[in-house]
């Protein structure tokens, strides 16, 4: 039999995986897309849950570090196993409360929330919730990065760019960050006054000796603000006049020059939402746990439950 040649899927995953972790991770996906046709989706979930634990990445940090720590004592296979065992037992809970009969009227709908007018929805939400990004908040994409290619979901080359195209990504390309500072100092997003304020004290407080991250700053928060903006907008044609949006979030703060400026992102979300026609019904400050380890000085240390209302406008 012929070899089948490599792909830039399994260079990439080759890089940080034992080859045979990943014989046995890869013969255990097969063996799920052959004899799992129907439920097999969960069953890869749950596998892909465990791959940080299992690589080369440092599972402890959210960024791209290899790993200094042991890998796991518990082979892979007890890990899935054991995985899968308390999948099941949730799932048995649930029914137990819900019952089984029927089934669930549920469907997952994948879409940038900036362009719901791509979505074929029936009749309108009643309601909605989330808990959004911050502006240059968790790198999503790198915590998941390994997942993503395994499961088929995106290629190698195609991380940078979904990374990106995130809301609140605090990564950009120099021409759009070019183009960005210019939308800035103009304005041409029409963001409310509150808003293309604090960005403009950022983009004054830059000083020499500020890295490429910290010069980035203003702009990716004049971006996010933007793409909240968009996204608040985008929401309300989806729900009926007078539903609910809960969010959970989080408060955000940067150094600049060597000054601290926090970013009270609740306040300015509550302010973007009021722009395109939400009435803001409540807000409510959240304890949060102590973070500890490798992230704690950027943790996030006070969120807010914003409570919004479609008034029909």
């Amino acid at each position: 039999m012929v070899p089948r040649a490599k792909t830039a899927r399994d260079f990439y995953l080759g890089a940080w995986f034992d080859e045979k972790q990943l014989a046995w991770i890869e013969a255990l996906r097969n063996a799920i897309k052959i004899h799992c046709p129907t439920q097999g989706d969960i069953l890869l979930a749950i596998a892909s849950n465990l791959l940080r634990d299992y690589s080369d990445q440092n599972p402890s940090d959210l960024r791209i570090r290899r790993r200094t720590s042991p890998l796991p004592e518990l082979p892979f296979r007890d890990a899935f196993r054991a995985a899968c065992t308390r999948f099941l037992d949730r799932l048995e809970a649930a029914q137990l409360v819900l019952g089984t009969e029927g089934r669930p009227k549920s469907r997952a709908i994948v879409s940038d929330i900036r362009e719901t007018t791509k979505v074929q929805v029936d009749g309108l939400f009643d309601a909605a919730i989330t808990s959004p990004p911050y502006a240059t908040a968790l790198p999503y994409i790198d915590t998941q990065r390994l997942s993503l290619v395994w499961l088929g979901l995106c290629e190698p080359d195609e991380i940078g760019p979904l990374d990106g195209a995130l809301i609140g990504s605090r990564e950009i390309a120099r021409r759009e960050q070019r183009a960005m500072t210019l939308e800035l100092a103009q304005n041409s997003g029409k963001l409310p006054d509150e808003q293309i304020l604090l960005c403009r004290q950022l983009l004054q407080a830059l000083g020499p000796r500020d890295g490429f991250r910290r010069q980035a700053v203003p702009t990716l928060i004049y971006r996010y603000m933007r793409d909240m903006r968009d996204s608040f907008r985008a929401v309300k044609r989806l729900l009926r006049s007078g539903a609910p949006y809960a969010m959970i979030v989080g408060h955000n703060h940067t150094v600049l020059s060597g000054v601290r400026f926090d970013i009270d992102t609740p306040s300015h979300l509550a302010s973007l939402a009021r722009s395109v026609g939400w009435e803001v019904e409540e807000s409510v400050p959240l304890q949060t746990y102590r973070r500890y380890g490798l992230h704690a000085m950027n943790a996030v240390e006070a969120e807010t439950l914003l409570i919004l209302r479609n008034n029909g406008r």
